[in-house]
């Protein structure tokens, strides 16, 4: 064989291995890679969000700085806006104030040059708040307005009512009552007109406190009560635990002893139930005070003890989020200095490429070029082969976090039941189904009798004890396609589809029967209980929020008249 088709066959096998070697790596990529740019940093600042939420700060940083590097190589100036304000949110909730304010006034500069006004406001809003933090007032309500006027002048009236309320804040905490019962109620007026629960909720306790520094102590009480309703409407722990807690403070101050420790005590129990430590530290801390009052040293002594034992556990979380502190300041120096050293090795890397590109051009004529060639395509296959793989595994990471963030939130943590907002969503979807293929489907309230009385006999423990184990004999005893999620604290919500009433009523009987023979062992105790449902059918085209009333109004009917019982809506007529 001559040397020309020696020289031939030999570029014909470099160019293959060239092709092969595309065709190869091209297949390793999670499809998130097929995703656009913008898709996939929107994704990763979904998964940062979810970890903000359950306070992993560490986590969240890794992946707002993920989605800021491909904002920056897509030229996205409103994502790294985006970027910025989560990362300052970070840094705010740490207590690490000036960090917090470089990178909102950073976000801050970038909407005012793209001229995106609710990022602005959103950004000033953001200010306003360490502003808060570090008690400056001025600055703090400077910003705050500011963005109270941009919000007005966008017509966004949620984020002009927290920007009120916001600045209704700062005047109670600087004892200025009548100008922020003037925020306050500006602020309630917005969120009666925009119907959130809520926020009336939250300003309504505001206000409450504002008639309480006021000594109006009437007012105080009607606005507490307000609140407290509204709260228990949206079963907030949280809510339901600071409401009590005021109006226990109030009846103290007027001097009624008693009616405070009725109210200490269940905000107490609302606030462990909500993991709420400060509150729980303020119970303890005046109703130990009361009873020292009454000379009871000993419920003083134990009360005080719990206190103080709130305030090691404070302490402790105060320096756990301090070691976060510490360590988001090390990583975020660590990854400014893998950017810098990123940004020369792409610099090395171009010269390396003009470099074999001159030496490609010079000895294109000879066999040596064809063997540089084929050394060129294996090494960048190995190249980009190990790329991929990091990136393959940097994808797989991702899929898991983002499916653990989705999976808490669709659980409920104490009964490992749908949430409530997930069983709605599963109502919802029922009600579209419906208007395809008319088939009818059943909601279901059950409420199990008497659950208070266990908790107080033999501690919330045996409640939390109970509320799983039923949790687990209901899910284990529906079909594969019925839903059955945590609806309040003491109440289940069953969604049956294709069921009409009748059968509906033998699958609440069968559980009833099964709850009712269910022993609960706990120590040397074994409990009785039993369960009450209430029964609705979604059988025609309506407001499925009537069905849900329904359902609910025939559990309080079975609940006041018998309990231990199966009522549907329609028995009640």
């Amino acid at each position: 064989m001559s040397f020309k088709c020696c020289l031939i066959l030999f570029v014909f096998v470099a160019f293959s291995i060239v092709n092969y070697a595309q065709n190869t790596v091209d297949t390793l990529s999670f499809d998130y890679n097929r995703l656009p740019a913008g898709q996939k940093a929107e994704m990763l600042m979904e998964v940062g969000v979810g970890y903000l939420n359950l306070n992993d700060y560490s986590q969240a940083l890794h992946y707002f700085d993920y989605a800021r590097k491909i904002y920056e190589n897509i030229n996205d100036e409103n994502g790294i806006a985006m970027v910025f304000n989560n990362i300052g949110n970070i840094h705010n909730r740490l207590g690490n104030y000036e960090k917090a304010l470089d990178f909102h006034f950073k976000s801050l500069r970038l909407y005012e040059k793209l001229a995106i006004k609710e990022g602005v406001a959103e950004s000033v809003n953001y200010i306003g708040m360490v502003y808060q933090n570090l008690k400056k007032f001025p600055e703090s309500l400077d910003f705050y307005n500011r963005a109270l006027q941009i919000n007005y002048e966008i017509k966004d009236l949620e984020g002009a009512s927290k920007s009120l309320n916001n600045m209704g804040n700062i005047m109670l905490s600087m004892a200025n009552f009548e100008q922020a019962l003037t925020y306050y109620q500006k602020s309630l007026n917005l969120k009666d007109e925009l119907d959130n629960k809520y926020g009336k909720a939250v300003t309504l306790n505001n206000i409450g406190m504002v008639y309480q520094g006021l000594k109006q102590y009437d007012k105080a009480m009607e606005h507490y009560e307000m609140s407290l309703l509204l709260m228990n409407e949206l079963d907030d722990a949280h809510g339901i635990a600071s409401s009590y807690y005021h109006i226990g403070v109030l009846h103290y101050e007027q001097g009624d002893e008693s009616v405070a420790m009725d109210y200490l005590d269940k905000g107490l129990r609302y606030a462990i139930l909500g993991n709420e430590l400060t509150i729980q530290r303020n119970c303890y801390n005046l109703l130990s005070r009361i009873y020292a009052n009454r000379k009871n040293y000993e419920k003083a002594f134990q009360t005080y003890k719990l206190y103080t034992d709130m305030k090691d556990s404070l302490f402790t979380e105060m320096n756990s989020r301090a070691i976060t502190e510490t360590k988001i300041k090390y990583e975020t120096e660590k990854k400014e200095q893998e950017i810098e050293h990123l940004k020369n090795a792409a610099d090395l890397q171009q010269m390396i490429v003009k470099r074999q590109s001159i030496y490609l051009i010079i000895f294109v004529a000879g066999f040596i070029v064809f063997a540089l060639l084929a050394f060129y395509a294996y090494t960048q296959y190995k190249l980009k082969a190990q790329s991929h793989k990091t990136i393959e595994d940097q994808n797989s990471l991702l899929k898991e976090a983002y499916d653990q963030v989705k999976k808490l939130s669709k659980t409920d943590p104490l009964t490992k039941l749908l949430t409530r907002q997930d069983i709605q969503d599963k109502i919802q979807y029922e009600t579209t189904r419906f208007i395809r293929s008319k088939q009818p489907f059943i909601i279901a309230f059950g409420d199990i009798d008497n659950l208070n009385s266990v908790n107080e006999r033999f501690t919330k423990d045996c409640g939390d004890i109970i509320l799983r184990s039923i949790s687990d004999l209901i899910r284990k005893k529906l079909r594969n396609q019925d839903h059955v999620g945590r609806w309040t604290s003491t109440k289940f919500v069953l969604v049956l589809p294709d069921t009409d009433i009748k059968g509906a009523k033998i699958v609440a009987e069968k559980l009833r029967k099964e709850v009712k023979n269910f022993d609960m062992v706990y120590g040397r105790y074994t409990i009785k209980v039993t369960i009450t449902f209430g029964l609705s059918i979604y059988d025609q085209e309506r407001d499925v929020n009537a069905c849900i009333n329904e359902a609910d109004a025939a559990l309080r009917f079975g609940k006041l008249n018998h309990k231990n019982c199966v009522i549907a809506f329609n028995e009640m007529k």
